[in-house]
């Protein structure tokens, strides 16, 4: 285990010594100039997708312009938070972390407590109508990817984390496994309780839709909603906690102008 932070660019370097620091400074380069914005970006719009829905009760229709006000809005929250108020910030990425566990599991109840009580609406004909384009599938699998990225982020904190040998593998490996079955079943869920048009025709609200059928307008409009996007909130925090950590070493190792 490498003893410093900074993720694949400890590892980058540890792994490729020649020629020397070329490709960990590619890494930060693409990671700080694309991959962690871009990706914080869209975190930041779906935040703002969930607090519209919450504020107007629809999944839909909603200004482009006002869920992009919102996601900005999200980012400067969670950059000074990290700035300015770093042990506070951490402490909320936890207390989100927690209503985005929670929240999962209670999908995944609400899915196998329907099931049980009217069977199945989105398992009759799963498959129909099914894309045979293996563009679908790239753009799926880069999907799947994404969810499932965070749990490399303990990885650009290691100075900053207790026993790392120990401790690193038990949270990546367990925070793998965790995400994997509640990502599963919760997807599961949602074809027990929506039939296959309400999914496709919700798009990213698609947890909304799920409550508002299960519970009806006032928890599944506004409530659930409101939830679903403080956990959206809290993954662009996590994101931008690793971030920061990334464009700490690269400053630290003289990749950054006038570091």
């Amino acid at each position: 285990m490498l003893p410093r932070s900074g993720g694949e660019k400890e590892y980058l370097q540890a792994a490729f010594p020649r020629p020397r620091a070329l490709l960990p400074f590619v890494f930060c380069l693409s990671s700080l100039a694309v991959g962690s914005p871009s990706g914080l970006a869209a975190d930041s719009a779906v935040t703002g997708t969930y607090f519209m829905y919450a504020a107007t009760g629809r999944s839909v229709e909603h200004s482009e312009w006002a869920q992009r006000a919102i996601g900005v809005a999200v980012a400067l929250f969670c950059t000074l938070m990290h700035g300015f108020f770093v042990r506070a910030a951490i402490r909320l990425q936890s207390v989100l972390t927690v209503v985005k566990v929670l929240l999962l599991v209670l999908i995944v109840a609400v899915g196998f407590g329907v099931g049980i009580k009217r069977g199945t609406r989105g398992f009759g004909d799963a498959f129909a109508g099914t894309s045979t384009h293996p563009s679908a599938y790239v753009s799926a699998l880069f999907k799947v990817f994404f969810a499932y990225s965070g749990y490399t982020a303990l990885n650009y904190s290691i100075d900053e984390l207790r026993n790392p040998v120990r401790n690193l593998p038990r949270a990546a490996l367990g925070g793998l496994l965790i995400t994997a079955t509640l990502y599963v079943l919760s997807n599961a869920a949602y074809f027990v309780v929506l039939d296959e048009a309400a999914v496709r025709n919700a798009s990213t609200a698609v947890a909304g839709v799920f409550f508002t059928e299960a519970f009806g307008a006032l928890w599944g409009q506004r409530v659930v909603p409101l939830l679903i996007g403080l956990a959206t909130l809290g993954n662009v925090m996590c994101g931008m906690f690793s971030a920061s950590r990334v464009l700490f070493e690269a400053a630290r190792e003289g990749y950054l102008p006038w570091s």
